[in-house]
């Protein structure tokens, strides 16, 4: 495989494969000064990251040749062998390994680490492992300030690539209900703040016993289907929902609880008013007796006639007083 030219532009770079070789065979030069005793390459284990087999300098790999032009603003883009992945025809991926060698600091070839400033541009070599047999190079990854592109030497679909249509047609199908789901969920807020108008009125509205039974029922079943029906949604919106919903049920049966003893004590306060109504002057007289006597007093009670206008005489700490009850009830 070789005399490949497949351009493509991405970010301010083009990116041109000159050429790809299948089954290259390298050698590294007996004179190199970086041979260890063992004449492995002083670079091996960069080699064996890439899955490339380096044998008394010696490897077999499948070699790719890359022109870059810096056609952009960027200048701190540098060479480097995560900047493209090969895949083959299953959809593996492999990395390449850039060499940082005096070999190949040739001219118009550079190597790992080389600065490409804006409006210059450059060639260099990438080396990748031997495929597998019967498997064949599919496509390149380019991969450039976090920004992916895609360049295919194949027009054969392959199996990861279908997976991937099937992924793309189900999120345009969630796509497209998007709109419902955001009209489903605007509708419920639009029922939570309809519970919150309700309990204003039970909290702050003077109301019979029967409007006051009434409306508590009606928050009550607000409550009760409005829970029913966005806990059985099973999109992640509405998890949160659920919880302001629960949290305002919560904070309503508090406030009711504390505005019902208020009310209890004003009709205990009314019945009270509404006994006094009943009692007869005398039975007045006593009640207000009982009232100082539980207040410390040492109380009589004077006749009803000829009391000249004393109902009620009372001594405490040596003091004595006295007291008209007049019942305007």
């Amino acid at each position: 495989m070789s005399d490949i030219n497949v351009p493509k532009q991405h970010d301010g770079y083009i990116y041109t494969i000159i050429s790809v070789k299948g089954n290259s065979i390298r050698k590294c030069p007996s004179t190199c000064h970086r041979l260890r005793h063992d004449d492995e390459c002083y670079h091996a284990d960069e080699f064996r990251h890439a899955g490339i087999v380096l044998n008394k300098g010696e490897f077999l790999c499948v070699e790719i040749v890359v022109n870059v032009k810096n056609v952009g603003n960027h200048k701190d883009w540098v060479i480097g062998s995560e900047d493209i992945k090969m895949i083959d025809n299953e959809g593996y991926v492999y990395e390449g390994y850039v060499p940082n060698c005096d070999e190949f600091k040739q001219p118009r070839l550079s190597v790992s680490g080389t600065v490409l400033e804006p409006g210059t541009q450059t060639n260099y070599i990438e080396f990748f492992p031997i495929l597998p047999e019967g498997l064949r190079i599919h496509s390149f990854i380019v991969d450039i300030h976090h920004k992916k592109c895609k360049v295919n030497l194949s027009d054969e679909p392959i199996e990861i690539e279908e997976l991937c249509a099937q992924l793309d047609d189900i999120n345009n199908a969630e796509d497209d209900n998007i709109q419902d789901r955001q009209y489903e969920i605007n509708q419920a807020k639009y029922s939570i703040n309809r519970i919150k108008t309700l309990i204003y009125e039970r909290m702050n509205n003077i109301l019979t016993t029967t409007e006051k039974t009434k409306l508590e029922n009606r928050i009550n079943t607000e409550f009760f289907s409005l829970l029913l029906e966005i806990e059985s949604k099973g999109y992640p919106a509405f998890t949160s929902l659920v919880d302001e919903v629960k949290q305002l049920q919560q904070q309503y049966q508090q406030q009711l609880r504390s505005i019902r003893d208020g009310e209890k004590g004003r009709i205990d306060l009314a019945k009270k008013i509404e006994e006094c109504q009943s009692l007869t002057p005398q039975e007045f007289e006593e009640y207000v007796g009982q009232l100082f006597e539980a207040l410390g007093y040492a109380v009589e009670v004077t006749p009803l006639v000829n009391d000249k206008g004393t109902d009620i005489i009372m001594y405490k700490d040596g003091v004595k007083y006295g007291s008209t009850c007049i019942n305007l009830c």
